[in-house]
């Protein structure tokens, strides 16, 4: 493990609502995958499709004491209850949509591969924007390929935070785009800075990110990112922290400068690379450490929890270094899950990896309280001859190193994916999902659990959104997302992926149990 701070930065003012007419006319918003993006998994292309078409025989494990839940039984207690439920972006010219959410007091604010919207939360979303409209000049010359948007509310500072990928062909390049509201007020101007991904602090490699992952706390944003070589391999994962303090500057700041503090290499407790290290959003009461997460590659029976303590120590005079401690914690056992039938035949939908997808830190209530979490996986279920894809979650008590609850999520005859799970400031959980079988289209679900229900159980699932017909892509996801919401105790934000009439289409709901 190494730990690396960058120089400072500075960034620039944009007001995407405010923009002059033709602004973004020379501005294109995405771009093909370079030449130089070989793979996106700690092992080529080709051996990625190998395992998945692998992952299709049969478990030869006995099923272990944490049962599976079957969603086709019907638990006596019913599904998550839909408040609000409205059609969110549709099909760009991209696939797959990557879509992604936050809720603010009264906004929801939604993004898939290259462009995002607003809208009030009772309302459906009017037209989206390209993020060239968020990020303008900050957009680094050539870099026209963007994706893996991620979105957040920080409710302790009450500002909106955006990220997205953004890559260049030649020569290769490849940077985080960071936007921050300067007020609550998601339509108003942003902070936004284009930070340098091949910088481990400010050395220069020959690395570019894949799959960032968004959390925060009191104190700091943390962005996982999953290193690769241009034209090559995997190389490592990396965590950059920033300070809060710098990326909420007061409204009306000309320049904003920031730096970040980057921590690379991380390992396992196994000796096993990390890959797709996931921070949490952290929701408390008191402060504490920071919380993350990620799985074995291609699969394991742990999960390695990270505990992070003083993450801002590289900004303090004289600068220091966080401390981050990695611990194993067991669990049921988990694999890459094969691609999904879907009705109308070929192709199959692929459900991605078994690397975790989001991560929650829950520290309203006892009950509730620890680290959420949760990603496909494959399953056999009793009497059939091939393996399916489940949504397997779980709840962590981080200190203590050990599992609160867990279980496997799905059905047999149909496939799972892409869970995201989200906890409601009562102690409620719930998780959206995808599910599709060969007599069903792709189609949006959500569970739930009270604080009170048995242990090691979701309750039934309620139908999001049905699928419309047979989804010719093949690739689905990336990730689902979900989050709180800041006003109403009981209720969370869902968004998620579904097969509409004419391509992919996403869907945002809001539910409580």
């Amino acid at each position: 493990m190494e730990m690396k701070s960058s120089a400072p930065i500075a960034g620039a003012t944009r007001n995407p609502w405010n923009l002059p007419p033709g602004a973004l006319a020379a501005q294109q918003t995405s771009g093909p995958r370079p030449t130089w993006q070989v793979t996106r998994w700690p092992v080529s292309r080709d051996e990625y499709e190998r395992l998945v078409e692998a992952a299709r025989a049969p478990d030869m494990f006995a099923l272990e004491a944490v049962a599976a839940v079957i969603d086709a039984q019907a638990p006596a207690a019913p599904g998550p209850v839909l408040v609000d439920n409205f059609d969110a972006i549709g099909a760009t010219a991209l696939e797959p949509p990557d879509p992604a959410l936050a809720a603010g007091p009264n906004d929801v604010m939604t993004a898939v591969n290259a462009e995002f919207a607003v809208a009030p939360k009772t309302r459906p979303l009017p037209g989206s924007l390209p993020f060239s409209a968020l990020f303008g000049a900050a957009m680094p010359p050539g870099a026209t390929s963007v994706f893996d948007p991620k979105l957040a509310y920080d409710h302790f500072a009450q500002r909106w935070i955006v990220i997205v990928v953004a890559k260049r062909e030649s020569p290769p390049g490849s940077w985080i785009m960071l936007g921050a509201s300067q007020t609550p007020n998601p339509r108003g101007a942003y902070y936004t800075w284009a930070l340098d991904a091949a910088l481990d602090g400010d050395t220069p490699t020959q690395n570019w990110a894949d799959y960032p992952t968004l959390g925060f706390d009191e104190q700091a944003i943390y962005i996982g990112l999953n290193m690769f070589r241009f034209g090559g391999g995997f190389q490592y994962a990396k965590l950059r922290i920033l300070n809060k303090s710098e990326v909420f500057a007061p409204p009306g700041a000309a320049t904003p400068v920031l730096r970040w503090h980057d921590i690379v290499q991380l390992a396992n407790p196994d000796g096993s690379p990390a890959f797709s290290l996931q921070p949490a959003v952290h929701h408390r009461t008191a402060p504490g450490p920071a919380y993350l997460v990620n799985a074995l590659w291609p699969g394991g029976a742990a999960l390695t929890a990270w505990t992070l303590t003083d993450p801002l120590a590289a900004w303090q005079n004289p600068p220091g270094s966080p401390t981050l401690t990695a611990a194993a914690i067991a669990c049921q056992s988990y694999d890459l899950p094969p691609s999904a039938d879907q009705l109308g035949g070929s192709p199959k939908l692929n459900t991605g990896d078994s690397r975790l997808l989001n991560a929650i830190y829950h520290g309203d209530g006892a009950a509730a309280d620890g680290l959420w979490t949760a990603h496909t996986s494959k399953f056999t279920w009793q009497g059939e001859s091939v393996a399916r894809s489940v949504a397997q979650w779980y709840q962590l008590d981080v200190g203590g190193s050990a599992v609160v609850q867990q279980g496997r999520y799905g059905t047999p005859g149909a496939y799972f994916f892409y869970p995201a799970m989200q906890t409601a400031q009562n102690g409620d959980a719930f998780m959206v999902f995808g599910r599709c079988s060969a007599t069903e289209y792709g189609a949006l679900r959500a569970t739930a659990r009270s604080a009170t229900d048995p242990v090691n159980t979701l309750r039934s699932s309620t139908l999001v959104q049905a699928g419309a017909s047979t989804y010719g892509g093949g690739r689905w996801g990336d990730y689902f997302s979900a989050c709180r919401d800041p006003q109403n105790i009981t209720d969370v934000w869902l968004c998620g992926e579904y097969s509409g009439s004419a391509g992919w289409a996403t869907r945002v709901c809001s539910a409580k149990v």
